[in-house]
């Protein structure tokens, strides 16, 4: 995440235009996901439905967007994280007391990963990355939205669905159905690397 995504933010979700520049500027010859300018237009109010979705305080993440745990982890970051987080592109925060709590979710673009779509990793409001389960950024928000209890895998079935509904790709209907993350460059073991690396380390 360049720091361009969290200065002068005024909260105003970006226009579509604006978004496919910057997320180009990540991306490089990949396309852009799908699910992800579905997420934008869910925002900005042209695609009708998503409310379970915005119920889940989820916010597309854009140069001139305003949020609260970007800024939680501009401070709790290390210069090493920093160096980690120019691989992720930074999509969406969800501020959500669930299964992985909340957090920022991006697709990991560093060089030596080849899935298509690129994996999802997270990263926590204390700056811990994770790897979660899920092929795609929809089948990973699904999963992150589930209340603990009995009632999670019934839960998970309706949002997928619902998500599906919207032209999500999430192929799961059961939390034991997500695949396992693609990430060969595990994100919090590159952090750990690039600390130790660090000719000013103490």
């Amino acid at each position: 995440m360049n720091q361009s995504a969290h200065e002068g933010g005024t909260g105003a979700p970006p226009a579509g235009e604006e978004y496919t520049a910057w997320a180009r500027r990540w991306l490089g010859d990949r396309p852009i996901p799908q699910e992800l300018l579905r997420l934008l237009a869910i925002q900005n109010g042209v695609l009708p439905g998503g409310d379970r979705l915005r119920r889940m305080t989820i916010t597309v993440l854009a140069p001139g967007v305003d949020d609260s745990l970007l800024r939680a982890l501009t401070n709790a970051l290390e210069a090493g994280e920093w160096e980690v987080m120019k691989y992720l592109l930074p999509a969406v925060s969800v501020d959500s007391p669930v299964t992985f709590g909340s957090g920022l979710y991006g697709y990991w673009v560093h060089p030596d990963e080849r899935a298509d779509p690129p994996a999802v990793v997270g990263v926590d409001s204390e700056g811990v990355f994770f790897v979660p389960n899920g092929r795609t950024l929809a089948e990973v928000l699904a999963a992150s939205g589930l209340p603990d209890g009995e009632y999670a895998f019934e839960e998970f079935a309706d949002l997928a669905a619902e998500l599906t509904a919207l032209g999500f790709p999430v192929e799961a209907r059961d939390v034991d159905e997500l695949s396992p993350s693609p990430v060969t460059v595990d994100p919090e073991e590159l952090a750990k690397a690039l600390f130790f690396e660090r000719p000013d380390r103490s």
